[in-house]
């Protein structure tokens, strides 16, 4: 018996041709003998195992992998950045990549074991961004809280863009709140690495604009960049925004008896104001410097601006007021029960009640030689109290030819 056997194999580069066997034999006596074949060898593997995925912004990326044969070992690998096939063979497992220009790049790998049998490729996807802007943060600016409750009427935001690598960029700034306001696009501004002179400054924002819907409430405003998407979230304290505010109170109908500037009796006409044209209701209390305690006048209902709704309480009197030291001026202060907007204004307040002259009359009268000349005479005299009051009182009279009675 004679057997002839050859094998043919063909190895292409990055790809391999499993060879094949021909086998010829002369068989003797009805027997023949076939070989075993060979079994054909098994492609490596390989698998990218560390590096940049998503978004980087540096110029500089190391990758690592780690290849495997079944049947052999691996020899070597190839390697490329945007190159399939990467045609860059090493024996190392990782590598770094230097100067990578910005957009988007994929490192391949693939390996070759010691058959020269090449893998599939792995790869690796990222982008380079050298200049994209991100929020470093937002600060509440120029705040107003005329009530002090610590939930503002109106502010401004400081907003702090940086850029990394000291790059610059371009980028307009987004703004919406949870109260379902969208307050459009501010920008673009130009912006330079962690400079804060470049810090914008938007605003100026209102309670009456954002109208919270269970105000007082803390409200959550969100920043978007549209250059790269970043985003920052900050909360404002916003007042209710229908809060009625004392807008004005002044002293009318005043009562100066005897003309030195201070009133035995006045009212007040209070103007309270609703804003953001709203419609409130609320009571008022008043007190004064002197202890007492007027109480509180109210309900009353407020709108707008409006000033045919102001309201008018009184009268107040000196005797009501019963200053300690009279005459003086005397401090009332308003207070709103609702929201709590306090004001104050003076009262120039006389001494308790002045008697004053109403009238005189001559009486008793003698005149013997009716020439409408008196020999004798008498006076009633008329003095009054003001407002019901009881005083005492001298009165001294004297006349034009020098008497003094």
């Amino acid at each position: 018996m004679f057997i002839f056997r050859h094998e043919y194999r063909a190895v292409l580069p990055y790809r391999s041709i499993p060879f094949f066997v021909v086998t010829v034999m002369l068989c003797s006596a009805g027997t023949c003998v076939i070989p075993q074949p060979v079994q054909p060898n098994l492609r490596p593997m390989v698998e990218v195992t560390g590096g940049p995925t998503g978004t980087i912004f540096e110029s500089e990326a190391t990758f690592t992998w780690s290849g495997s044969d079944e049947d052999g070992s691996v020899s070597a690998y190839y390697i490329g950045l945007d190159e399939n096939p990467p045609t860059t063979k090493t024996t190392a497992t990782s590598h770094t990549y230097t100067d990578i220009e910005e957009g988007h790049h994929t490192f391949y790998v693939m390996a070759e074991d010691d058959q020269q049998e090449l893998s599939p490729v792995d790869s690796r996807a990222f982008q380079c961004i050298f200049a994209v802007p991100y929020i470093f943060d937002v600060y509440v600016y120029e705040t107003l809280d005329e009530d002090g409750d610590s939930y503002l009427e109106s502010w401004k935001f400081i907003i702090d863009v940086d850029v990394p690598n000291e790059g610059t960029a371009e980028t307009s700034i987004l703004l919406t709140d949870d109260e379902g306001n969208d307050w459009g696009s501010f920008g673009p501004f130009s912006f330079t690495g962690t400079e804060t002179s470049d810090n914008v400054t938007v605003g100026p924002f209102t309670k009456c604009a954002v109208l919270p819907d269970e105000p007082p409430e803390n409200v959550d405003f969100t920043f978007e960049l549209g250059n790269g998407g970043n985003t920052h979230t900050h909360t404002v304290p916003v007042d209710d925004p229908y809060q009625p505010q004392i807008s004005d109170i002044h002293i009318t109908s005043t009562t100066d008896a005897n003309s030195d500037g201070y009133y035995e009796e006045w009212y007040f006409e209070i103007d309270v104001d609703v804003d953001c044209s709203g419609t409130a209701s609320t009571s008022i209390k008043i007190t004064d410097s002197e202890g007492n305690d007027w109480g509180a006048f109210g309900p009353y209902t407020f709108s707008g601006n409006l000033t045919s709704d102001n309201l008018t309480i009184g009268p107040f009197t000196v005797e009501a007021v019963n200053p300690d030291n009279p005459p003086e001026d005397v401090e009332f202060s308003f207070e709103l029960l609702n929201g709590g907007d306090q004001s104050a204004v003076t009262v120039p307040v006389c001494y308790l009640p002045i008697p004053y002259f109403y009238d005189i009359y001559t009486i008793n009268y003698q005149d013997t030689d009716q020439d409408g000349y008196y020999e004798e005479w008498s006076f009633e005299i008329d003095v009054d109290v003001p407002y019901g009051g009881t005083t005492q009182t001298y009165i001294a009279i004297t006349d034009d030819e020098g008497n003094d009675w």
